[in-house]
């Protein structure tokens, strides 16, 4: 984690940013991503509610980093950002979308390479650590 946000992926390849996380009320919380690939560059808000955690999500992905058979999603509570995790037997990628509201005017999509070893353990802990208060 640098300075508030996580940073997912390199500068080579597409970049997910997550940021702002603001805890609301009764179990609510926001935060902001960011989805940066060739030509693109999108900014939405993640509306979240404590029953569906990111962090959660994600330990499940380090908990088998050896692999699992198809595809795990994760979705924010409210529309907003929709994630998508495969294993090829080597790494894991993950499909990252936001999403503009329930009627989905737009989406916007980038895939990341992550490895299942120290880097994904970085990531479940750094995501943990900025989510915390959500």
């Amino acid at each position: 984690m640098v300075s508030g946000r996580v940073l997912i992926g390199t500068e080579a390849d597409p970049i997910v940013v997550l940021r702002d996380p603001r805890p609301d009320i009764e179990g609510w919380g926001y935060f902001v991503v960011e989805l940066h690939g060739a030509g693109l560059d999108v900014v939405n808000g993640v509306r979240v509610h404590k029953m569906s955690p990111l962090p959660n999500f994600l330990r499940g992905l380090e908990a088998d980093w050896r692999g699992w058979q198809g595809e795990r999603t994760w979705r924010s509570t409210e529309p907003g950002l929709d994630i998508v995790a495969r294993h090829d037997g080597g790494h894991i990628w993950m499909l990252w979308t936001a999403v503009d509201g329930p009627m989905k005017h737009w989406t916007a999509s980038v895939e990341v390479m992550i490895d299942p070893g120290e880097q994904l353990s970085a990531l479940v802990r750094d995501v943990a650590d900025l989510l915390a208060d959500l």
